[in-house]
């Protein structure tokens, strides 16, 4: 089995530089406050949390989903608060030290952005004896990171650090992860080398090399520990023994009689007495008990649909010469788009299917909000994104959501942590050429197994495409519009045999409007024969509503297909601004 890991060069934990001063701990579920229209009532304000607290002057408005301000799995969340309101540190001391580094690690949450409206917005600041100093302020999706290094606080006694807060409506709200505050002097690193950093179950071994800056005049211990005895045996500690930098630590394989695969374990090595940053690193032990992968194949993948169906219709299909065959180490992954800083080559979803049976020759994985798969085999929440995208079907995948596969951002993933390759596709646009946040992976993993990029020669990332059943070699792409009587889905059963033309994508080609007569005409074209529907809306966020023209309009189906809806809006000439969209008709 080739095995090739991405990270198994040491990393090391906690904070860039110095001692921490102080840390949010977030640790302890449900502190803070939530409330809803029903019986739960909100707390008082300020509410104590374990090194921090929260307030807020007003009351935040109240409906009957429920608006939180609360712990939950080591962060502190908030989603649809319903009004203003702030968050504080407890006082830091300060009075020792004479400058200090700020690092505060937050994003937004929600699926159709956090800011909805001008007035909204998240804004950092910080406290020294009092004084207030502003930090960035945000009113756009994404990090709401704050990072300030070497702050005067030379004569001061007490910092706080805090933000203020107004993000209202659906799902939207905030994630914070992490507050950490130091004194900014660096402490010394530990440095880990391991050779070999994978290594069988059955007589492996590995020589962890640990490294410090200077030599010492007395002897150093650490302490180490592995993530998962069950595989690895090590001794607990490792000393540097005085007048020398380094120590070679024996890291043992356990051998075991499951067939599970490579198996990652994370060693941590840290100094007692705090004056080392503590470090890890990874080792993969691979397993000696034969394994064959099943048969199986990619067959159908749905990653977006209109409106009109819940969870974006998302699902996938596989499809296996071996009926009923076992999932057990497979992996579903989609390696995508990061960070502008990380580019391409990124870690987006991770699913193991182990666990599962093919239902027969197929077996289809879908969101529980979806509703085109009417009873798939295993759903769990999907977040296909929609832009360039590579999809693989492994096994024994050893890497996690938000690995860099791609660090330099070539086209070729610098690492495969996987057992073996058994399917791939990836979904693309050819609007312009493909940035180094855009790459797709079918190319550099071999086109015998990960078939060609599918794209529609447009602007568009294909939201539907399947094997054609007549020509399994041959993927096609279905419609936008998931409900469309010309939609080709089929999740558990065989594919469309398909023509091998893709379908037109639905353009607007013109919008004529006279704001005298209030009327308009809209061309479109890649309708199809499918019955729509003209809807209007005075904002396009989350909250939008889309309303039918209340003045009506007429369709004509053009001989070069395109078909004009000419309409009438008796609000027209009374409105700033006003977006038109064209949606299917699900009328019966």
């Amino acid at each position: 089995m080739n095995i090739r890991f991405f990270l198994l060069s040491s990393l090391l934990i906690s904070g860039a530089y110095g001692a921490d001063l102080y840390e949010s701990d977030f640790s302890v579920d449900g502190q803070g406050a939530t409330h809803d229209s029903g019986s739960d009532t909100l707390e008082a304000s300020p509410v104590l949390g374990e090194n921090w607290s929260i307030f807020w002057d007003v009351d935040p408005l109240t409906d009957s989903s429920t608006n939180s301000f609360v712990t939950q799995g080591g962060i502190l969340f908030s989603e649809d608060w319903g009004g203003f309101a702030s968050f504080e540190t407890d006082e830091i001391d300060v009075s020792g030290v004479d400058s200090i580094n700020i690092v505060a690690l937050a994003s937004t949450r929600g699926n159709g952005g956090a800011f909805n409206a001008g007035s909204e917005q998240f804004a950092w600041y910080y406290l020294l004896d009092g004084a207030r100093t502003d930090g960035p302020v945000f009113t756009e999706d994404g990090d709401l990171n704050f990072s300030l290094e070497g702050v005067d606080v030379s004569g001061v006694s007490a910092l706080k650090v805090g933000f203020t807060f107004n993000i209202n409506g659906g799902t939207d709200g905030f994630d914070v992860t992490s507050i950490t505050v130091n004194d900014g002097v660096a402490s010394p690193e530990i440095a880990l080398e391991s050779q070999p950093d994978r290594f069988s179950e059955n007589g492996g071994f590995s020589v962890v090399k640990i490294t410090i800056p200077e030599a010492l005049a007395v002897d150093q211990t650490f302490n180490v520990s592995v993530g998962d005895t069950d595989e690895v045996f090590v001794d607990a500690t490792a000393t540097v023994i005085a007048g020398s930098t380094f120590v070679d630590l024996v890291v043992t394989a356990i051998n075991d009689a499951e067939a599970d695969g490579p198996q990652l374990v994370t060693l941590a090595v840290t100094d007692p007495n705090n004056v080392y940053k503590p470090a890890e690193t990874f080792l993969v032990v691979t397993d000696d008990e034969p394994f064959t992968a099943p048969a199986l194949t990619l067959n159908e993948i749905r990653i977006n649909a209109n409106s009109a169906v819940a969870g974006n219709g998302e699902y996938f299909e596989l499809v296996s010469s071996q009926a009923n065959a076992s999932l057990d180490r497979v992996y579903l992954i989609a390696i995508g788009s990061g960070t502008a800083a990380e580019g391409s080559g990124v870690v987006e979803e991770v699913i193991d299917l182990s666990g599962n049976l093919m239902n027969g020759n197929f077996f289809v994985g879908a969101d529980p909000a979806q509703e085109l798969a009417e009873s798939p085999d295993f759903e769990t929440e999907l977040n296909f994104e929609n832009d360039n995208v590579t999809f693989l079907l492994v096994t024994d995948f050893i890497s996690v959501v938000g690995a860099d596969l791609d660090a330099d951002d070539d086209g070729t993933l610098d690492s495969e942590p996987w057992g073996e390759l058994l399917d791939g596709v990836a979904l693309v646009s050819d609007e312009g050429p493909r940035t180094t946040d855009q790459l797709v992976y079918g190319a550099s993993l071999s086109f015998s197994v990960v078939g060609p990029d599918v794209n529609d020669n447009g602007s568009f990332i294909p939201a539907h495409i399947y094997r054609a059943g007549n020509n399994p070699s041959t993927w096609l792409i279905g419609t936008f519009f998931a409900l469309d009587p010309e939609s080709a889905d089929t999740p558990g059963a065989l594919n469309q045999s398909g023509d091998g033309v893709i379908p037109a994508k639905p353009e607007i080609l013109s919008l004529e409007v006279d704001r005298t007569t209030r009327t308009g005409a809209l061309v479109v074209s890649g309708l199809g024969s499918s019955i729509f529907k003209i809807e209007y809306s005075d904002d396009l966020t989350e909250n939008s509503v889309w309303q039918d023209l209340a003045g009506g309009y007429t369709e004509i189906d053009n001989p070069d297909g395109t078909i004009t809806f000419s309409f009438t809006d008796p609000e027209l000439s009374t409105v700033a601004k006003r977006f038109y969209r064209i949606n299917i008709d699900l009328t019966p």
